[in-house]
C-alpha cells in the first residue's frame, strides 16, 4: 500500500490558525465549537513554556511545536476510503498548519515523546544527507572523477 497526498493545491489551502494533536481517537468527524469547550480550559505556564487543559474531564499536557526549518505540516482528508489494506491511500489537504500544540495524556511533554524525537529526526536527516553531499562534491575535486547520475 502506497500513500499519496494531493498537492496540487498547497497555495490555495487555507492556513489553520490552530492544531491540536490529541492523544486520543474521537469518533466524531463534524464541526464542534473548540473555543468554548475546550480551549478556554488551556493555560499556560510562564517558566516551563507548558500548557495544561482539560478534555473530557481528563488533563492533558501540552506544548506549541512548529515543524523544523524546510518542512511544513498540514491538515489531511482521505478521499475515499481503501477497501483492502493493499489498496493504495488517496488524501487532499484541508489546510496548512504553521504550528500546532501536541497534547500528552496525563503526563508533562518531553524531548523523549514520540512526535517531538520525529521532529528530531528530520533535522539530524537533513545534517547527514547535507555532509554527504559535501564529501562527494569533495572527491570530486580531489580525483576529477565524478559522475552525475
Amino acid at each position: 500500500m502506497a500513500v499519496y497526498v494531493d498537492l496540487s493545491k498547497w497555495q490555495q489551502a487555507d492556513v489553520a490558525d490552530r492544531c491540536h494533536y490529541m492523544p486520543c481517537i474521537i469518533k466524531y468527524s463534524g464541526e464542534t465549537n473548540a473555543e468554548k469547550y475546550f480551549e478556554t480550559t488551556i493555560q499556560e505556564d510562564d517558566d516551563k513554556k507548558e500548557l495544561t487543559a482539560s478534555f473530557r474531564g481528563r488533563p492533558l499536557n501540552g506544548k506549541i511545536l512548529t515543524p523544523p526549518q524546510g518542512y511544513e505540516s498540514m491538515i489531511v482528508k482521505e478521499k475515499k476510503v481503501p477497501l483492502s489494506e493493499e489498496e493504495d491511500r488517496q488524501f487532499s489537504i484541508v489546510a496548512r498548519v504553521p504550528q500546532f500544540t501536541y497534547w500528552n495524556l496525563d503526563k508533562p511533554t518531553t524531548d523523549e515523546d514520540k512526535l517531538a524525537k520525529a521532529l528530531v529526526f528530520t533535522e539530524i536527516a537533513r545534517e547527514l544527507h547535507q555532509r554527504e553531499e559535501v564529501e562527494e562534491n569533495d572527491e570530486c575535486k580531489n580525483d576529477g572523477n565524478c559522475s552525475t547520475d
